[in-house]
């Protein structure tokens, strides 16, 4: 440690009032009463709690151990105060380095979109983060959590590698690049001075309306188990999952989001899942299904999990004690940080006041809560501070759940190398000139190859050969679509922006562009004409990039008759077969999930599944217009149409494209 740094650190730990000394003894007391046998319920009337014997129960079971004596020093030193801080993330946008270092903030988080007001380069991250690490350092000596929405590389900040989204990843069901990503993106994140990622998403989609489906592996629970764990290997432990949490380029991952996400009702994003929580047919999937994943992230020693906004049989994730602390905690041994999702403690159910939302939460189980806004007059953080500290005075919330959730953050940063090397906070001038780099960008590309499945692919007139077989030698082609010339339509929401935009928002290769540049480089011809009007004969072929427009979240809840292809790509496929009906159309489909396109699977004489593959769109062209094959497979099903969502796994003859469905360009799809 840093000399001047830990003896600061030291003093003003050692600064607090003897009645906090005073709690935090009597909190060991109801830990050392239980441990001897005397039920919880009467050890917590040492400190006049009044929780339920049978959450008292599950609290003490699931409470973490420091971990090591720096650790111990710190937390017997803190007061209350000091300890609810530490549970505290607020938003950038909420909350000054001032007020963080006055209030002993013990994380802060910069969600989509919330850009530095000096400019949105990794360089102007790196100095707002700094500015914030500073500020408590110098204050207060712990340093902070600092977490970033990095679900598809370092996705907030201009000129970052944009990967794929997972939907991609999981077409190409490679765990080793998988990993790569996880350890390029964690470089990236932890350049510009954040430490925390929040990804990946182990949701499990079992409805495309959803409109997170783009952030999952698939449908399999066994497939979102095995990606998952490698990106979490890579973020914590680099690109061989050798290394150590505490290197410089490593983050800590999330595993989210806490539970059934995937299988809400009409595939309603923070929705209910419409079975009661104790059912045994609610059982069954949680524990033959939704739980597999995140048993391997568990082992894997996955650093944080966030909580769902969705709820099981009407009771929000955020205040289900029996799923936080029995089943996580407990069940699955988790010994990290549980985070709520932003805000996620306003939407429990019931009509309760903003501090007992918080107590629910918390005494469920929560270790921190992200919180952005305004509660009252107040900023929501100081409201939520006040709640727990006020429930552990009133007795609403135990001391001994404040002492584990602080527990469970302070391990996190040991682990981190913060306590021990506090100057490893700040942004990594070395990682910043690698931000964005060619290196990393060839690894997007890569993985946008790898991810391309082809699903349809017709005989040529001639019947010797298919259209994908004979697509790179031809000489002259033209390209449409409104995804074809667009770095935002071909990387989707969580780009720049929250949700996500159209335009060239970012550094990247539009499809267009690499297919352009492939052809050159055979001295082939490869023109634009994005709404398919075009005179000339001479072309040989039509690649048509079609994708839905840019969404996040909520926004891209759809229903059932909205999941098609948007009325201009049909146009624009319906123009080039009526004017050149004999002109080979290949459609390129950049979308998050499944959409109803037999109308136009009719029209055209291929299609790709490209999902969002990001800034690094000459991968397309790394396929389309070479004698390299296809890799990757469905990991949904795809119904015929929409509307058969609900049978899809019921009723074959609803299926258009089965799970693991995937053509080579030899394949015939007739």
């Amino acid at each position: 440690m840093n000399t001047e740094i830990g003896i600061r650190m030291m003093n003003t730990l050692g600064r607090r009032r003897a009645k906090q000394r005073i709690t935090v003894a009597l909190a060991a007391v109801v830990v050392g009463a239980t441990s001897i046998g005397l039920s919880t319920a009467a050890a917590n009337t040492l400190v006049g709690m009044a929780a339920p014997v049978a959450q008292q129960s599950q609290i003490a079971s699931a409470a973490v151990a420091p971990n090591g004596e720096r650790v111990k020093a710190l937390l017997n030193g803190m007061s209350l105060e000091d300890k609810v801080g530490q549970m505290m993330q607020p938003d950038t946008r909420s909350i000054t380095p001032e007020q963080a270092a006055q209030y002993h903030i013990g994380s802060i988080l910069s969600g989509g979109g919330a850009a530095p007001s000096t400019g949105n380069t990794a360089q102007d991250w790196a100095q707002r983060a700094d500015a914030y690490q500073k500020a408590i350092i110098e204050d207060y000596g712990v340093p902070l959590l600092y977490g970033v929405d990095a679900v598809h590389g370092n996705n907030n900040v201009l000129d970052a590698t944009i990967f794929p989204h997972n939907v991609n990843l999981g077409q190409t069901g490679d765990a080793d690049l998988v990993r790569e990503i996880g350890a390029i993106t964690a470089q990236e994140v932890r350049a510009t001075g954040a430490n925390w990622a929040f990804t990946p998403t182990l949701g499990i989609p079992k409805n495309e309306r959803w409109g997170r489906s783009y952030e999952t592996y698939g449908e399999n629970a066994e497939l979102v188990s095995k990606l998952g764990s490698a990106y979490i290997e890579g973020s914590q432990r680099g690109a061989k999952g050798t290394g150590s949490l505490s290197d410089q380029g490593s983050v800590m991952a999330t595993a989210k989001h806490f539970i059934g996400e995937g299988i809400t009702a009409n595939g309603k994003n923070q929705g209910d899942v419409p079975l009661d929580y104790n059912s045994a047919e609610f059982q069954r999937i949680l524990h033959s299904e939704l739980l597999v994943p995140y048993r391997s992230a568990v082992q894997d020693a996955v650093a944080s999990v966030m909580v769902s906004y969705n709820s099981i049989g009407g009771v929000k994730c955020h205040g289900n004690a029996a799923l936080l602390t029995g089943v996580l905690k407990n069940e699955l041994g988790f010994t990290g940080i549980v985070v709520t999702d932003y805000n996620g403690v306003d939407q429990i159910e019931g009509s309760l006041s903003y501090a007992q939302k918080v107590a629910a939460s918390v005494n469920a189980g929560v270790d921190m809560l992200m919180v952005d806004g305004s509660q009252g007059t107040q900023p929501k953080w100081v409201a939520a501070r006040e709640a727990i500290i006020d429930g552990v005075n009133n007795g609403d919330i135990p001391i001994e759940r404040v002492n584990d959730a602080a527990t469970r953050i302070l391990n996190a940063k040991e682990s981190m190398g913060l306590l021990q090397h506090p100057e490893s906070a700040y942004s990594n001038q070395a990682l910043l000139a690698q931000f964005g780099s060619q290196d990393h960008r060839a690894v997007a590309r890569k993985a946008v190859a790898e991810s391309l499945t082809l699903l349809k692919n017709s005989t040529t007139q001639q019947g010797a050969s298919t259209l994908m077989a004979d697509l790179p030698s031809m000489k002259n082609i033209v390209v449409a679509g409104s995804s074809a010339d667009d770095i935002g339509m071909q990387s989707g929401g969580w780009t720049i922006s929250w949700q996500g935009s159209p335009g060239n928002i970012t550094a990247g290769t539009t499809i267009y562009q690499g297919l352009q540049r492939a052809a050159a480089e055979q001295g082939n011809t490869v023109d634009l004409a994005k709404d398919g009007i075009f005179q000339s004969d001479d072309y040989e072929a039509a690649i048509v990039v079609a994708g839905e427009t840019p969404y996040a979240e909520y926004a891209g809840d759809r229903e059932a008759n909205q999941l098609t292809l948007q009325q201009e790509d049909a146009n624009t496929i319906a123009t080039i077969r009526q004017q050149h009906p004999n002109l080979p159309i290949v459609l390129v489909l950049t979308s998050g999930r499944a959409l109803t396109i037999t109308p136009q699977l009719a029209q055209v004489d291929a299609l790709v599944m490209a999902g969002l593959p990001g800034s690094e769109g000459e991968g397309v062209a790394d396929i389309l217009l070479s004698s390299k094959d296809f890799q990757g497979h469905l990991t949904t099903t795809w119904p015929k149409d929409s509307q058969d969502i609900p049978v899809k796994f019921t009723d074959a003859s609803k299926v258009l494209f089965p799970y693991g469905y995937g053509l080579s360009k030899t394949s015939r799809s007739e």
